[in-house]
């Protein structure tokens, strides 16, 4: 097995060649929601949000009986998202030179960047930028992501060659670093680690059967040859050392 240094996240593939560690979880279930994605088609345009979805945990904490009792905030949505209604009372804006649609991380994401382009440029009035949300900002998948802000160094390589030339290839990777460390710098920034509950030290990748195995090693073996990766960032671990 093997592990590698990434400096700030490390990756690790847990497998072995010989032997595997097992756990009581389903194996190969990514094969089947993979299907389900298969068998589905486009059938126009997507339809408007349900009136009553489902609820974040992570932007409704109040839903969790651990979650201390507010009466002014039952749900404790307004403590966590203060602006999640941010600008949806009053009439629709009429007149914006950008309009953004989703108020999610990436929509927002977008909005900020604008922002920060026109302030550097400092030319002309401004743009007035506008975000149309259905919901709430971060309401959607942004909002119920387990948290998770780790680069891909290889996963997926053998998968993404098939598809795209080895520039576009090596520009995927090149993305999934640069979202990262723009994120992190973000953080940095406003002094939000805390806020967010920051924890650095990398992550684990485990994996549960033989086949899983050898499509990591050969991902992170072809990744290495397209200069994307280097053996010192992912270290393979040993069935023991999986069970420490």
């Amino acid at each position: 097995m093997f592990s590698a240094d990434l400096g700030l996240w490390i990756s690790l593939y847990l497998c072995d060649s010989t032997s595997m560690s097992y756990f009581p979880l389903p194996l190969n279930a990514y094969d089947e929601f993979k299907a389900l994605f298969d068998r589905s088609s486009a059938s126009g345009p997507s339809p408007l949000p349900t009136p009553n979805p489902t609820k974040s945990f992570w932007t409704h904490p109040g839903l969790s009986r651990d979650w201390p009792y507010d009466s002014n905030d039952p749900q404790g949505c307004k403590k966590i998202n203060p602006y999640a209604s941010e600008g949806s009372e009053g009439h629709l804006t009429s007149e914006a030179d950008v309009v953004i649609i989703g108020g999610g991380i990436t929509g927002v994401s977008v909005a900020l960047e604008l922002g920060r382009l026109v302030r550097e440029e400092k030319t002309g009035p401004g743009l007035k930028v506008v975000i149309l949300e259905a919901r709430d900002f971060c309401s959607g998948a942004t909002g119920r992501n387990g948290g998770h802000l780790t680069a891909a160094i290889s996963h997926n390589y053998s998968s993404l060659a098939k598809l795209y030339s080895p520039e576009e290839v090596r520009r995927c990777f090149a993305l999934e670093e640069h979202t990262t460390t723009a994120i992190l710098s973000l953080i940095e920034k406003y002094g939000w680690a805390d806020y967010v509950d920051l924890v650095e030290g990398g992550h684990c990748v485990l994996l549960f059967s033989e086949r899983e195995a050898r499509e990591a090693k050969e991902d992170w073996k072809k990744a290495i040859e397209a200069g994307i990766t280097t053996k010192d960032q992912v270290r393979w671990l040993t069935t023991e050392e999986t069970k420490q």
